[in-house]
């Protein structure tokens, strides 16, 4: 097996890569794909605090006016009536630029931005979320998206980074630790992306996002240049294939299996060929 494996440890905190006080990463893929690792530690989502101010006025109690602006611009989102959309929260905004919708409007109208492939207005948009509101981790994870499609991958992992290191228990944070593998994987690291999708692994074996750890998992050993191992791709193809014959519903109506099942098939085809 490849002396990496004997260097590497990864941490929920993101310990630093190398450490001497911790098990093999061989060990610990063992332990992943022997099922101990994949449900635990998993953060538990913190309950949002109900408003009972709020929930307390019956219903004859008038919409407010900024929430009217809102829901119908939010309306002209959902139906992708863009222009119009974004006349509406501008229009709140305008009227009303302490409203409580002001940032779930900001991050409507920065997605609009990023539809029309305006990647710089979309980050200037996200970045007006200020960091006590409740939809700062989802701007980070927006601004880290713009600079992924604007063609500047380390900078967009910065942001992914502030997601799942500083909000852990945040819907977005395992996507965001997801989308730091693809990067490292197609950026040919290799090290680094193999913390970034054992770290998903073992502390989000709950998320929906688990499947695609495990397909992108194979893929550093199938490909990356250092770290290429078709052993343990092999290995890696053929846990997520049995998870999903099991009827893991993680695995079982996966959109990549048939991926997995392709991929495993060419490992088998080239590197085992001869084999008994």
């Amino acid at each position: 097996m490849k002396i990496v494996y004997l260097l590497l440890i990864v941490s929920l905190s993101i310990a630093p890569l190398y450490s001497k006080n911790f098990r093999k990463t061989e060990d610990i893929i063992n332990d992943i794909l022997n099922d101990k690792q994949t449900e635990k530690n998993t953060p538990a989502k913190k309950e949002a605090k109900e408003d009972k101010k709020g929930e307390e006025k019956n219903s004859l109690s008038m919409t407010l006016p900024d929430e009217v602006l809102f829901k119908t611009g939010a309306e002209l989102y959902e139906n992708r009536l863009y222009a119009d959309a974004e006349k509406k929260f501008k229009e709140m905004l305008e009227l009303f630029p302490q409203s409580k919708y002001r940032d779930s409007a900001g991050l409507m109208m920065g997605a609009i931005k990023v539809n029309e492939y305006k990647y710089d207005e979309a980050i200037a948009v996200f970045s007006e979320v200020k960091t006590g509101s409740g939809e700062y981790p989802a701007a980070q994870y927006r601004i880290a998206e713009s600079y992924l499609f604007k063609g500047e991958p380390q900078k967009s992992v910065e942001f992914f980074r502030r997601v799942y290191s500083l909000y852990p228990d945040n819907d977005l944070a395992d996507k965001a630790l997801l989308n730091t593998g693809k990067i490292y994987i197609n950026l040919k690291k290799g090290d680094l992306a193999l913390e970034a999708i054992i770290n998903l692994i073992k502390n989000y074996g709950s998320r929906k996002t688990l499947d695609d750890a495990f397909y992108n998992l194979g893929k550093i050993f199938e490909s990356d240049p250092k770290l290429k191992d078709p052993e343990m791709a092999r290995k890696i193809y053929k846990f997520f294939l049995r998870k999903a014959e099991s009827g893991d519903p993680k695995f079982k109506n996966s959109p990549l299996k048939m991926r997995v099942e392709s991929d495993l098939n060419y490992i088998e085809k080239k590197y085992f060929s001869m084999e008994n």
